[in-house]
Order: C-alpha cells, then sequence, then structure tokens
C-alpha cells in the first residue's frame, strides 16, 4: 500500500538535511541495504529491511520515522518517501488496513497491484 500524507517543501527538506555528512561506510550500508529491499521477495523480511532502513536514516537526519511520529498504532510497517517523514509512504499490510488511513483522512491510497505490471 502507498499513501500520501502533508506535502512539504522539497527545497526545504534539501536545505535541512545539506549540512548532515554522510561517510563512505554509511553510504555502501544504505546502498547494499537498498539491493536487499529490492530483491526481497518474502513479506516480514521486505518490512524488517525497510524498517531498518527508516530506523538507520532517522538516526542520520535526527528525524524521527514517520510510524513513530504520524502511525504509532499501526501494526504494519512504514517507509518514508518523498521529502523524508513528509510526501508519501510505503505502507505493508492488506486491504483492511486501508480503513486504517482513510479514517485518519489520507484518501490518496494506492495499492501495489495498481502500481506495478505484472
Amino acid at each position: 500500500m502507498y499513501t500520501s500524507i502533508k506535502r512539504k517543501s522539497s527545497s526545504e527538506a534539501v536545505k535541512r538535511f545539506s549540512n548532515i555528512k554522510i561517510t563512505e561506510k554509511q553510504l555502501d550500508f544504505f546502498s547494499n541495504l537498498s539491493l536487499k529491499i529490492l530483491k526481497s521477495n518474502e513479506l516480514k523480511k521486505f518490512e524488517k529491511l525497510i524498517e531498518t532502513h527508516e530506523t538507520r536514516l532517522g538516526q542520520i537526519l535526527e528525524v524521527k520515522p514517520v510510524k513513530e511520529v504520524l502511525f504509532p498504532d499501526y501494526s504494519g510497517s512504514i517507509k518514508s518517501l518523498g521529502a523524508w517523514g513528509g510526501d508519501f509512504i510505503l505502507v505493508t499490510g492488506n486491504d483492511n488496513d486501508i480503513s486504517y488511513f482513510k479514517n485518519k483522512g489520507y484518501t490518496s491510497i494506492l495499492k501495489y497491484s495498481e502500481m506495478v505490471i505484472t
């Protein structure tokens, strides 16, 4: 599932994070993690990987994960996209979970099957 949350200014996000220094080791970590996410074919493994990405990037950027801030009671996994923590999120869940986000006022929701050509 994928949903839009509050729109943030990308230029402001870039400005805010421009002073953060990323080491070569951190770049390698995120590159390898991204490849693992891309290649994962089991939901639980995928969830663990996106949660790791969200947590580690949040530590570097000094920003709390969007799930912690906006959706602490949600049972699935959530990964920030866009201007980190603001524009869009990727969510794991099932059709029943869509109502959770709709009840919170988020109506721009796309299912995986609506985004991917099989």
